[in-house]
C-alpha cells in the first residue's frame, strides 16, 4: 500500500462479513486481488485465544484472553516476535469521552496517537491526533445485515488513509473497543 495517513482523501472500505461478534469474524478489502483478515476464537476450558490471519493463512497476531474474557496479551509471530499487551490498544483517551486510544508508527516512522471513539448503535469513528484532530474512519453497523455474494455484510469500515500498520492496527483497536463495549451494555 502506499503511505500516506492524511492529504487527498480516498475512499477504501473493510466489510464485516459471517459475524456481528468482534472476536469471531471475517473483514474484506475490496482490492484486486482481495484482502481480507479473518478472526477466530476458539473457547478453550481455561483459555481463550483469538487468531488473526491474513488473505495468505498467515497468523497476524494472537490475542491470548485471560480467562475467556479479560484482555490479556497479544503475541505478534514477527519477525521479530514479540508480545504486548491487548490494553496497549484500548488506552482510555484522556480529554475525549467514550474513546479509546492506541499509537502506531506513522509512514514518516513518528509513533502518533489515533483513538476509536464510540457512538450510538455499536458505531464508531476513528481519529487521528493532528492540529486540530481529524476524523480519518468511519465504523457503521449495517440494520439488517446486507447481502453480498461474500456473505451477510454487518459492518463496514470506511477509511481515508493508505497504511498497511495504521490499518492493522485500526482492526484489531476495534475488536478490543467493541469486544469491551459489548461488555459494558448498550450505550
Amino acid at each position: 500500500m502506499t503511505q500516506v495517513i492524511a492529504g487527498d482523501p480516498v475512499n477504501l472500505a473493510v466489510h464485516f462479513l459471517h459475524s456481528d461478534n468482534p472476536r469471531h469474524g471475517f473483514c474484506v478489502m475490496s482490492t484486486n486481488p482481495l484482502t481480507y483478515y479473518d478472526f477466530q476464537t476458539p473457547i478453550g476450558f481455561l483459555e481463550t485465544h483469538t487468531i488473526v490471519t491474513d488473505d495468505r493463512g498467515a497468523t497476524i497476531v494472537t490475542f491470548n484472553w485471560f480467562g475467556l474474557s479479560a484482555l490479556g496479551t497479544m503475541t505478534w509471530p514477527g519477525p521479530p516476535a514479540h508480545e504486548a499487551h491487548m490494553v496497549d490498544l484500548v488506552m482510555p483517551h484522556q480529554w475525549m469521552p467514550n474513546s479509546r486510544a492506541f499509537f502506531c508508527e506513522g509512514p514518516d516512522q513518528q509513533m502518533r496517537r489515533f483513538w476509536w471513539r464510540r457512538l450510538p448503535q455499536g458505531n464508531y469513528d476513528l481519529y487521528a491526533a493532528h492540529e486540530p484532530d481529524v476524523r480519518i474512519g468511519l465504523f457503521r453497523k449495517h440494520h439488517p445485515p446486507e447481502e453480498n455474494s461474500l456473505g451477510d455484510i454487518y459492518a463496514t469500515f470506511n477509511f481515508e488513509f493508505v497504511h498497511e500498520p495504521l490499518l492493522l492496527n485500526a482492526l484489531l483497536a476495534l475488536c478490543l473497543n467493541r469486544w469491551l463495549d459489548f461488555h459494558d451494555g448498550p450505550q
